[in-house]
């Protein structure tokens, strides 16, 4: 099937976190330039839906899901429906090999849907890519961008931005936590140390360890920052014995969190949100990786975010990402 060459309304479906959404703004950014006089709809589960407001070229985030509601298919249908009525989706790009997102991307009415070929979760696609051995184990850019070269779209420009207009009480509520806790005058060093996944996870006893050698460091302080399991991780940390960090953990929404890192003099984290809001606005930050996939899901620039790769996460010392830290 042809694709018209005037495209109005273009629906971009992936169900998605902070790092994934991040990594598809350069689909965004070619899109907006091949169709220069179209809206694009990002459509999603209600966990990206702040993050995927925060790409500029997002004219519209819709949640298909809202509240975890599509286990219920008829509240699923309605949801789908919804968005079709409110937008006439010409093409819908489907990020997500599922069955479900493809399903998505037909039930609000995009004419044109393209989606990777895999077997079993392609039905509602009319037009299908595949990806090599080669794509799959290139960065997570390339292999995204690989979903719009049906269209004939190419780009080599994989630089990342986000949009940092934050609300003015999201600014002020970071602010006034910071100032509560007497670090306003302080270079603030992040610390994501934990994930949704534990094997990603950095263990509490070196975090400790770490956060005493910079409280030994003049004019620096942690800010720990993260979801569920770093509240846990924060609550850790004061049983073995270190409370002088700020735990922001569970505290902030996903926009606040983004201005959050752009306040930080550098970061220290582990392969998640964290390092790739980082990549985005530039903060220098030294990524911990205990598989291999920093190919796929680590920095392009080297030089400013440094990686240390170690597939035995209990011999990665505080002293090795101080030294790296280079404060």
């Amino acid at each position: 099937m042809g694709f018209p060459k005037k495209i109005k309304k273009i629906a971009i479906v992936f169900g998605a976190k902070i790092g994934d959404v991040v990594n598809i703004q350069p689909i965004c950014k070619v899109l907006k330039q091949a169709y220069h006089d179209s809206e694009i709809v990002f459509v999603t589960w209600p966990g990206a839906v702040q993050i995927a407001e925060l790409l500029p070229e997002v004219d519209y985030v819709e949640t298909f899901d809202n509240k975890g509601r599509g286990k219920n298919p008829l509240i699923f249908l309605q949801d789908a429906l919804k968005i079709r009525l409110k937008h006439k989706i010409d093409l819908a790009v489907v990020i997500n090999e599922s069955s479900t997102y493809s399903l998505v991307a037909f039930l609000i009415g995009a004419k044109y849907r393209i989606g990777r070929h895999k077997f079993g979760t392609s039905i509602f696609l009319n037009k299908k890519y595949s990806l090599t051995k080669e794509d799959e184990e290139s960065h997570i850019i390339q292999n995204y961008l690989k979903a719009i070269e049906p269209l004939g779209l190419f780009t080599d420009d994989y630089s990342l931005s986000l949009r940092t207009d934050f609300a003015l009480k999201d600014v002020e509520y970071i602010d006034k936590l910071i100032d509560e806790a007497g670090y306003s005058d302080y270079k603030l060093i992040g610390f994501s140390p934990s994930s949704a996944l534990e094997h990603k996870d950095w263990i509490a006893e070196e975090g400790k360890r770490f956060i005493d050698l910079i409280n030994n460091i003049p004019g620096y302080k942690v800010v720990l920052t993260g979801e569920f399991i770093a509240q846990e991780y924060a609550k850790k940390l004061r049983e073995i014995g270190t409370s002088d960090f700020l735990d922001l953990s569970q505290k902030t929404t996903v926009k606040q969190f983004a201005y959050l890192v752009r306040k930080f003099h550098k970061l220290v984290t582990v392969d998640t949100g964290s390092a790739h809001l980082a990549y985005v606005f530039n903060i220098p930050s030294v990524v911990l990786f205990f598989n291999n996939l920093f190919k796929i899901w680590g920095p392009q620039d080297t030089n400013l975010h440094k990686i240390i790769y170690n597939p035995d996460k209990y011999s990665v010392k505080a002293e090795e990402i101080l030294k790296e830290l280079d404060l």
